[in-house]
Order: structure tokens, then C-alpha cells, then sequence
């Protein structure tokens, strides 16, 4: 009895080592897969930036001239093939995409605005999703899987919503004035950020366990100033 009971607990605790070294695998496997996806969409966020920035410079007269029905044409099948690598093949959004965008450039012409890119030049493989909500929406996007709204959800609410509606170039102010916050929310690994600016407001306590640790102070003046300067209370 007192044997067999010994192997049933030996037998259990194989089992359960087998499982984990089955998970890490997974785990890590999966995280390895996903470099590539992560500096792909960055890529892509990068390269639509770039080209907003690019049509931004066009003159009066020829942002203009892109309300008649010629040019406009003429300028779509320029955007889609500048947007087409960045599809599936025969993908069904294309046409979406590209209709957004050159309502985009068009809306230029009427708001007498320019369009810039949101990004440092210092470039590294992480991912900002809530600094690139305008350009992605640009390319059709439908949302954004938001840090940031944990902070301020009324304004990325906003933000999506101006996207949806077509309005980009409101929606490209108020990534603007959203940028030294979002930014600040990522200057550490996240969730630390977040966590700290919501215990600043009093949603959360300050308890961060391991593997996460508190922020540099210099980090966290600079994260503090950001809200402040967006109107976060603490």
C-alpha cells in the first residue's frame, strides 16, 4: 500500500513536470513567432506615417486638385499600389483602406493642415498600439487594444471614434496631444507605467510583485509631468 502509493505520487509529479516543460515550450515558441509579426506591424505603421507625411508636402494646387473626379482616380491607384504589400493578396479592406486615406489627403485641403509623423528617430522593435491608433485606423483599422485608456479612456474613446468616422485629421490632433503621455506609459516595461499612473489616481495600489519592480524616479517624474499635462488627476 504504502508503495504503490509512493509510485502514484512519483507517477503525478512526471506528469505534471511534462506539462509545464510543455507550456514554457509553447510559450516561448509562441513569443519567438511573434518578434517578426511585431516588427512587421511597425513596419507597416512606419511606412504609412511616412507616406502621409510624403502627401502632406503636395501644394495647394495639387491637394486641390484632388477633388475632381480624374485626379482623385488617378491618385487612388497610386495609394493602392503604395498600400498593397502591406495586404493579403485580393484582400477585400484594400479598397477600404485606400478610400480612407485619400479622404485623409483630401481633408488636407480643406483644413489647411499638415499631417506628421508621430514617431522618434531612434527606432526599436517594440510596440506602441495606442501610438500608432491613427495610422493603423488609416489603413482601415477598427479599434485599438489600448494601454493608455486605462488612464484616459474618455479621450482614447474619442480618439477611436474620430478614426471610425473618417475624421483623421482631428484624430491626428488628438494622437498629438495624446503622444507625451502614451509615450510615457511605454517608457518602461508594461504594465509598471500604467500600473504606477493608476495608483497616482487611487484605482489601484502601488503593489507591484515579481518580475515587475518600481519605476526609475526619473521615469516617473516624466510620466507624472505627462499626466499632469493632459489633465490626469492624481
Amino acid at each position: 500500500m504504502k508503495k504503490s502509493f509512493w509510485k502514484r505520487c512519483n507517477r503525478g509529479f512526471v506528469v505534471s513536470m511534462a506539462l509545464l516543460i510543455v507550456v514554457v515550450l509553447y510559450v516561448t515558441v509562441t513569443q519567438i513567432m511573434l518578434m517578426g509579426q511585431k516588427r512587421d506591424i511597425r513596419d507597416v505603421c512606419e511606412s504609412v506615417d511616412a507616406l502621409l507625411a510624403q502627401h502632406a508636402q503636395m501644394s495647394a494646387d495639387q491637394l486641390a486638385e484632388l477633388k475632381q473626379e480624374a485626379p482623385r482616380k488617378a491618385f487612388e491607384e497610386a495609394v493602392r499600389e503604395k498600400l498593397k504589400p502591406f495586404f493579403v493578396k485580393d484582400a477585400a479592406y484594400l479598397s477600404e483602406a485606400v478610400t480612407s486615406y485619400v479622404n485623409t489627403v483630401v481633408g488636407l485641403a480643406d483644413n489647411e493642415m499638415s499631417f506628421t509623423s508621430l514617431k522618434d528617430d531612434d527606432k526599436d522593435d517594440s510596440i506602441r498600439i495606442d501610438e500608432d491608433t491613427a495610422a493603423v485606423c488609416a489603413l482601415g483599422g477598427a479599434g485599438v487594444i489600448s494601454v493608455a485608456a486605462n488612464i484616459v479612456p474618455r479621450e482614447m474613446h474619442r480618439l477611436v471614434e474620430l478614426c471610425l468616422a473618417d475624421r483623421i485629421l482631428e484624430a491626428g490632433r488628438e494622437q498629438l496631444r495624446l503622444a507625451p503621455l502614451i509615450r510615457a506609459l511605454f517608457c518602461e516595461v508594461n504594465p509598471i507605467p500604467v500600473k504606477t499612473a493608476m495608483a497616482r489616481m487611487g484605482l489601484c495600489s502601488n503593489l507591484l510583485r515579481l518580475p515587475l519592480c518600481e519605476m526609475s524616479e526619473e521615469n516617473r517624474a516624466r510620466l507624472f509631468a505627462a499626466m499632469d499635462a493632459c489633465g490626469v488627476s492624481a
